[in-house]
């Protein structure tokens, strides 16, 4: 039996297909089987997918678009590798992806699911920026409360794992990924990543990821039902679907999600603040890290600063108790300032300067106070 099984589906992706399966088949780690479920694709893909002559490659046809969910859990059943690696029809994996990982794996073996940095990519192939995840067990836990902690085309994960927990959830048809490594993580077992970059994934029109229509649909209800089921999870807070979907794009305006501030009322914005504290209140104190001093700082100076517009000020106390959960919160906060300069909001940097040296300040007088 191969050590690996490669696990991609395919539904009408001939643009990019042969590139993505030419960099699996490139791989330095050569044990493996190549799992690619086609699901009904009407255009080349099957063609592209049978002109690879490699006996590595195990084609499942499906006679109908079963979605992607299903076509993933059809591609888990029909592994046989200890170890499932994921890569999407118009993504790239890095020649020493699957030996980096496997390798981990192997000498971890309390890790259920191992992923990496990810760069992006137009659909030129040119490099776009470099996506970073965490690596760090408590930056993981914290993050898949309402995001996912791991790029889904670049994880490495335990097959017997995956299947104990019942693989993918069918009840969701875009956030399959994120709703995986809730469970796992919510059963126990461990997710991280490597401090390396090892995929390119390709942000592209036709990526459905990507179009507005379904940022403003599916998505957003699928996120907001699995971040509520964490917060119940893990820090026993019962979260409506409403705040559940305000605080989606609420932390998503960290990432740059064109949200402007008519979306969201005040009303919304300090009910979702509001349950956002009480997660990370929960959530310090369950963890037992630093002080909850912490967070009633960054409210402070977040609320209370004058001249600021009220959105501006909510976001940057959200984003505060968003990273106050990280040991790298300092190299966060300056990603999220780059980000906001370059937007030309220098008056949100310079408020966050200065929200980050006050923070920072209480968190080495409570280190003091708790060694």
């Amino acid at each position: 039996m191969p050590a690996v099984s490669v696990l991609m589906t395919v539904y009408n992706g001939e643009e990019f297909l042969a590139q993505a399966i030419g960099s699996i088949l490139n791989q330095t780690f050569e044990d493996f089987e190549f799992v690619i479920v086609d699901n009904a694709s009407t255009d080349t893909s099957l063609e592209i997918v049978e002109s690879f002559h490699d006996s590595r490659i195990r084609l499942v046809r499906n006679m109908m678009n079963l979605g992607q969910t299903k076509a993933l859990n059809i591609g888990l059943h029909q592994s046989r590798g200890e170890y499932i690696a994921r890569i999407d029809a118009d993504d790239l994996a890095l020649q020493q992806r699957l030996e980096m990982q496997v390798r981990f794996l192997e000498v971890h073996p309390e890790v259920a699911v191992i992923g990496s940095h990810v760069r992006l990519i137009d659909s030129e192939g040119q490099y776009l920026y470099t996506q970073l995840f965490p690596v760090m067990p408590h930056d993981v836990v914290w993050t898949s409360l309402f995001t996912t902690p791991v790029a889904h085309s670049a994880v490495v994960m335990r097959r017997d794992v995956v299947r104990e927990v019942g693989g993918y959830d069918e009840n969701f048809s875009r956030r399959q990924d994120h709703a995986l490594w809730s469970k796992l993580i919510n059963s126990g077992y461990l997710v991280t990543n490597l401090s390396e970059t090892l995929v390119s994934i390709r942000a592209h029109e036709g990526r459905k990821c990507w179009t507005k229509g379904d940022m403003e649909g599916v998505l957003v209800t699928e996120s907001s039902a699995v971040t509520r089921n964490n917060v119940k999870a893990r820090c026993g807070i019962d979260m409506s679907p409403k705040v559940g979907e305000d605080m989606y794009w609420l932390l998503q305006h960290f990432e740059g999600a064109s949200r402007s501030d008519k979306d969201l009322s005040r009303h919304q914005l300090l009910d979702a603040l509001r349950v956002l504290y009480a997660v990370a209140h929960a959530f310090r104190i369950r963890t037992k890290l630093h002080s909850v001093m912490y967070i009633r700082m960054l409210i402070r100076i977040g609320l209370l600063r004058a001249g600021i517009p009220f959105f501006t000020r909510t976001v940057i106390v959200a984003k505060g108790l968003y990273l106050m959960c990280s040991p790298g919160m300092v190299s966060s906060v300056f990603l999220f300032a780059r980000d906001r300069f370059i937007r030309n909001k220098a008056f949100d940097l310079i408020r966050l300067i200065s929200m980050t040296r006050s923070t920072r300040r209480v968190h080495s007088t409570t280190n003091v106070l708790t060694e």
